[in-house]
């Protein structure tokens, strides 16, 4: 889908988040160049529950090859769309193409989970900013549902440290969706979970918000990207948390800074 056709300078591909569309990423594309094509990677009809982020990516490369026959490639994701992005990459690189950036938007590495001795070297950091976070969690809620959002809250940080998996509707507080839509998050969160990345080596920038999850202070600055790739990682600091950095009126700096990310490496500056 091109959410901004215009342009004559090599577009960005952008694989949609675990619901499968692209409209989150509408705003995105709005504050980006106009002279560069954004154009969304969704999910179709005839995707199946059971497939895997391997068969996913290669489904939208030869989507994508479709559109841009040759490279470099330039493409990415937030979240969910960023590991996608990732298999993607490693696969053009398989069948010989240039990647000429992946951009990883605020995404971990597959495959970590928060362990009692990933923790313990951190845990002075996670208590420290435990106070200020949980104030922030109870200003941000809607004034009728701030305590059972609380409740909410604790629940699934108290299960993330002890080890347990959280289940999508917990996840993404999908208690008021329809059946199909809870199969659909909690197949794609399985084929996340199930994803182990293959070395990659291509341009890569991390896209970090600034206010990241508590657990992810066992992490290194590359949220753990840097363990798997064969190529440093350039990481960019933008305003935000993982959701709303790319909401309005926080997704103008992600735009900006990849905006600018894009420019430097098809060198415009």
């Amino acid at each position: 889908m091109a959410l901004q056709p215009q342009g004559h300078l090599p577009p960005f591909f952008c694989v949609h988040g675990i619901g499968g569309d692209v409209v989150h990423l509408h705003r995105l594309a709005v504050h980006m160049r106009k002279d560069r094509p954004f154009l969304g990677l969704r999910r179709t009809a005839g995707s199946r529950l059971t497939d895997t982020i391997d068969q996913i990516a290669a489904r939208y490369i030869d989507a994508m090859l479709v559109h841009q026959p040759a490279g470099p490639f330039y493409l990415g994701g937030h979240s969910f769309g960023a590991t996608v992005a990732y298999e993607m990459a490693f696969q053009l690189v398989e069948r010989g193409h240039e990647v000429g950036l992946l951009a990883i938007i605020d995404q971990r590495r597959p495959g970590w989970r928060l362990t009692a001795s990933s923790a313990l070297p951190h845990f002075h950091k996670i208590l420290a900013k435990l106070p200020r976070r949980l104030w922030t969690e109870l200003v941000d809620a809607p004034t009728p549902d701030r305590a059972d959002h609380m409740r909410r809250t604790l629940l699934r940080w108290s299960k993330l440290a002890l080890g347990y998996r959280t289940q999508a509707v917990t996840m993404f507080d999908l208690r008021r969706s329809n059946k199909e839509q809870v199969e659909l998050f909690e197949a794609s969160l399985e084929a996340l979970r199930a994803y182990r990345p293959k070395p990659l080596r291509a341009p890569i920038t991390l896209f970090r918000a600034d206010k990241q999850l508590l657990s992810h202070l066992a992490l290194d600055s590359t949220l753990g990207w840097s363990e798997v790739t064969q190529t440093t990682i350039k990481v960019r600091v933008v305003p935000g948390s993982h959701g709303s950095m790319a909401t309005e009126p926080l997704v103008r700096h992600l735009a900006a800074s990849l905006s600018d990310e894009l420019d430097t490496v098809q060198r415009l500056q």
